[in-house]
C-alpha cells in the first residue's frame, strides 16, 4: 500500500533542519574540512619552524568561506514548489516542479521526528526530505505515515543485513 502526500516547505524549516543536523552530525564534517584547510596551508608554507604566519590568515579566510558556503548551500538549493512524495515498501518517489526522483529505503540513513517536521535523511548526501506537519490532515495520519515508513526502512535494513551475512558466511 502506498501513501502520497503533497506539501511545500519554507526556508525557515530548512534552516531549522540544517541547524539540527549541524548539531548532531555536520559539525564533525565542517571541523574536518577546517582541519584539512589548515593542514593544506601549513604544508604550503613549506618549512619548519614556521617563520611567517600568513598561512594562518589564509587558512582562516578559506575556512570562513567554506563554512559560509555550507550554510548557504541548502538555502540556495531550496525549492519552494509543491513537492509530492509517494512512499511504499520499495522506497520514495518524489516530484517537485519538473523534477522527479526515486530513493530506495536502503539509501535512507534515518527517519527523524521533531515537533516541527519529519525528516527522512539520505545516507550518502545527508540531504533530507523535510516534511512539515501541514502535509497531513491529522495527527493520526502523520503517525500512520511515520509508522509505515519506519517499518519499510527497517525491513529494507534487515534485507541488507541478511544479504551481508549470506555473502560473509563460509
Amino acid at each position: 500500500m502506498e501513501i502520497t502526500i503533497s506539501y511545500t516547505s519554507n526556508r525557515h524549516e530548512i534552516a531549522q533542519w540544517y541547524w539540527r543536523m549541524w548539531r548532531n552530525r555536520l559539525w564533525k564534517i565542517h571541523l574536518m574540512m577546517i582541519l584539512i584547510i589548515f593542514f593544506y596551508f601549513f604544508v604550503e608554507e613549506g618549512h619548519w619552524p614556521i617563520q611567517n604566519y600568513r598561512f594562518v590568515m589564509h587558512a582562516f579566510v578559506a575556512s570562513v568561506l567554506a563554512i559560509v558556503f555550507f550554510l548557504l548551500y541548502p538555502q540556495i538549493k531550496f525549492k519552494p514548489h509543491v513537492r509530492t512524495l509517494t512512499v511504499d515498501d520499495n522506497g520514495i518517489r518524489t516530484v517537485i516542479g519538473k523534477k522527479s526522483g526515486e530513493v530506495s529505503w536502503e539509501d535512507i540513513l534515518s527517519i527523524e521526528e521533531a515537533s516541527d517536521y519529519i525528516s527522512i535523511v539520505r545516507k550518502k548526501t545527508l540531504n533530507a526530505f523535510v516534511i512539515p506537519p501541514r502535509a497531513f490532515n491529522s495527527d493520526e495520519k502523520r503517525e500512520d505515515f511515520l509508522s509505515k515508513i519506519r517499518n519499510w526502512q527497517q525491513s529494507a535494513n534487515n534485507r541488507v543485513e541478511q544479504s551481508r551475512e549470506t555473502r560473509c558466511s563460509p
